[in-house]
């Protein structure tokens, strides 16, 4: 029977990762309060007051959504952190961030230098089709897969990834990888699942060497005949 000590690790809510968050961080009005401090710390009359006022409630408001910012970030990372730890993942620690496409594709993609990039598009194509099937949208044409596929490794070749970014991404791969049999199947099965061509009475269409189909017709009657092809007399052999 197992105990509180030896079950799987919980993972935390949006919520209770940003309240962990957030306590490690000041708030709006302690950061109102220091800016105003550097901002003037001289005698003021009323009318300075009131414009200072002002201007503190301005920095109160970009304060707070200095720290919303920051706290959705570090949230996010959270999240990703935890779901690592849940699932077993293994991510590998990068030397630095944030981190190159290419340090990305060495520590996580792996295999082949050259064909780690195919790879990666194979990853980030399905990862379009999982998301446009949650979003109960229709999936893109081949060619609009491929421009948006090209979009984001463009932007990851242009804009390393920051450690959040990282362990994120290296975890839905992980996951993917995993999958990877699965995914392969289900491609296979759309394939197959395309229809062959029959005839009119719904019917595989099969035909003889001379060209006629062999299948259920119907008869002006409405009652079904079926095509025969007419039999060919048997040679006899001469006797000698």
């Amino acid at each position: 029977m197992s105990t509180p000590n030896d079950s799987e690790p919980a993972v935390r809510t949006q919520a209770e990762a940003e309240r962990d968050v957030r306590q490690r961080l000041p708030s709006a009005g302690d950061v109102a309060r220091i800016a105003a401090t550097l901002a003037d710390g001289e005698n003021i009359d009323e009318q300075t007051a009131e414009k200072l006022a002002q201007a503190a409630l301005l920095i109160c408001e970009a304060s707070a959504r200095a720290i919303d910012k920051r706290v959705n970030a570090l949230t996010a990372r959270e999240m990703r952190i935890d779901q690592i730890e849940a699932e077993n993942l293994i991510v590998p620690v990068a030397k630095s961030y944030p981190v190159s496409l290419d340090e990305f594709l060495r520590l996580i993609v792996g295999g082949k230098s050259t064909d780690r990039l195919h790879r990666y598009r194979q990853f980030l194509a399905d990862s379009i089709r999982k998301q446009c099937a949650i979003s109960h949208e229709p999936e893109p044409s081949e060619s609009d897969l491929l421009g948006q596929v090209a979009k984001i490794v463009e932007r990851d070749q242009r804009e390393p990834l920051t450690h959040g970014e990282y362990l994120g991404r290296a975890a839905s791969f992980l996951q993917w990888r995993a999958m990877l049999p699965s995914l392969k199947a289900s491609h296979a099965a759309k394939k197959r699942h395309q229809k062959k061509p029959v005839d009119t009475n719904g019917l595989p269409e099969k035909r003889d060497q001379a060209g006629i189909a062999q299948g259920a017709s119907t008869g002006k009657d409405g009652a079904s005949s079926r095509l025969t092809l007419p039999k060919q007399p048997k040679r006899r052999r001469k006797q000698t």
